[in-house]
């Protein structure tokens, strides 16, 4: 119990313990409402680890660089018929590609598709996002940040603010 105290306090809550005789115990934990569990799919850019929200992804796709197009000045990716607006997540990020193996995880935005271009799949997993304060805070391609069990700090991506400068057309 003392480790999961610790926890809940290193992530700025509380816990209360209330026990009466013969009726058992009640444990309350209260967490800052700045805080939210979502599950994420955790991705490798260059040599960095990334998490996207779950509840954005439609599909997550294994690529070949023959299945990019170039159309004007930008790529796509053709899914069912349609073209896909293609972001390089590195180069949004700055982040040189170490990996020649490359993934698209098709994203959906209110009517908006589009395919986020990684190098590599780590998994599922559940994370809680806290807020990013100071510089990194006011950098718009991220929601915040997550601790991974293993003590490592991993920002989440912001798809709404990677995919926002682009103009597409609906996909219907």
């Amino acid at each position: 119990m003392d480790v999961v105290k610790q926890k809940i306090i290193s992530l700025g809550g509380s816990v209360e313990v209330h026990s009466e005789i013969n009726k058992g115990t009640e444990f309350i934990i209260k967490l800052p409402l700045t805080l939210s569990i979502i599950q994420s799919l955790m991705v490798k850019i260059g040599e960095h680890t990334f998490a996207v929200p779950l509840g954005i992804i439609d599909k997550v796709v294994k690529v070949e660089k023959d299945e990019i197009f170039k159309s004007h000045s930008s790529e796509v990716y053709m899914y069912r018929g349609k073209a896909i607006p293609v972001i390089r997540v590195n180069e949004k990020l700055s982040i040189e590609s170490t990996s020649e193996e490359k993934h698209i995880i098709l994203i959906q935005l209110g009517d908006m598709h589009y395919g986020l271009l990684v190098d590599g799949l780590i998994g599922q997993q559940e994370i809680v996002i806290k807020k990013l304060t100071g510089i990194p805070g006011k950098m718009k391609e991220y929601l915040g940040a997550t601790i991974l069990g293993n003590g490592d700090i991993t920002l989440i991506l912001d798809a709404g603010n990677l995919c926002s400068e682009r103009t597409v057309e609906k996909i219907g």
